[in-house]
């Protein structure tokens, strides 16, 4: 499914299905930017104003917006909000009530970015990428095991082996890595075909390109209000195996002014955020 919010229409969304083009509902919400939450059942609505962001709620299966109590940030994982504001404070909710279970002050003003986090299916290690390090740690005990360079994403196949999506580097094209965990070894999983960038938010690597035997013309044109063919392609972080693809082709039913969109699928999900200029569109 897709969600896409028409940059011109500024109450008007709706919920694509990627199979058929078919609209599967139309929800009545407005952001800036849009992402799925930790359970997929819920989408987090970003607005930015001058006096202060802000975050809300949608619930996809009973299209409604969610009752949150003011915050800068959110978060819905299972039945549970987790709230930031700009103070640094971090409050737990359960959904739909604002009752407060717990509260943390966690400032993270200071904090470098993030680039990839993960944790094994027997939550013994974890795989983050901060800055331009990466490492594999130890859970039980915070034990540094593995150093790596930057990586933008990181997937457990098993309880013995790390997928890592390496960043490409000024002398270096991306790499995915396989790593066995119980001694840092490395090696390369597969290769990622020439001129493909891949991002991943989940259990699959997802590919958002534009044909390029179609757009031949200069990055930095103004897109016209037709349609732009493009591709989304899900693959699988351990083999590189397609798992699913869609082709939008002269006919596309996104068409490229459209302000926002948001796409998953039962195997993986991944947000593609689309601007008026094409060179924006194009994930860096």
């Amino acid at each position: 499914m897709v969600i896409e919010e028409e940059k011109d229409k500024e109450t008007k969304s709706s919920i694509i299905s990627l199979k058929n083009g078919r609209v599967l509902a139309s929800p009545h919400f407005t952001a800036d930017r849009l992402r799925l939450a930790s359970n997929p059942r819920y989408i987090i609505l970003h607005t930015f104003e001058s006096g202060g962001s802000g975050a809300g709620a949608f619930d996809l299966t009973e299209s409604r917006m969610l009752d949150v109590p003011h915050n800068a940030s959110m978060d819905v994982f299972e039945d549970l909000m987790a709230l930031y504001d700009s103070g640094g404070l971090v409050a737990l909710y359960r959904v739909g009530d604002r009752e407060l279970l717990s509260s943390l002050r966690v400032p993270l003003v200071a904090l470098p970015v993030l680039s990839a986090a993960s944790v094994s299916p027997g939550l013994e290690q974890l795989a983050i990428s901060v800055g331009g390090e990466g490492a594999l740690f130890q859970v039980s005990n915070g034990q540094r095991s593995s150093t790596f360079g930057k990586f933008t994403a990181a997937n457990f196949s098993d309880q013995r082996n790390a997928i890592l999506l390496q960043a490409n580097s000024r002398h270096d094209p991306p790499r995915v890595l396989r790593v066995d965990v119980s001694n840092g070894e490395t090696s390369p999983a597969w290769e990622i075909p020439k001129n493909v960038a891949l991002h991943s938010n989940g259990p699959v690597l997802l590919e958002y390109s534009y044909k390029p035997e179609i757009i031949t013309a200069r990055w930095d044109f103004e897109v016209p209000e037709a349609q732009t063919p493009f591709r989304l392609r899900a693959l699988d972080p351990a083999s590189g195996k397609e798992l699913w693809k869609r082709d939008f082709g002269a006919n596309a039913l996104l068409p490229l002014p459209i302000r926002r969109v948001t796409a998953w699928s039962s195997v993986g999900r991944r947000r593609v955020g689309t601007r008026r200029k094409l060179r924006r569109a194009i994930p860096s």
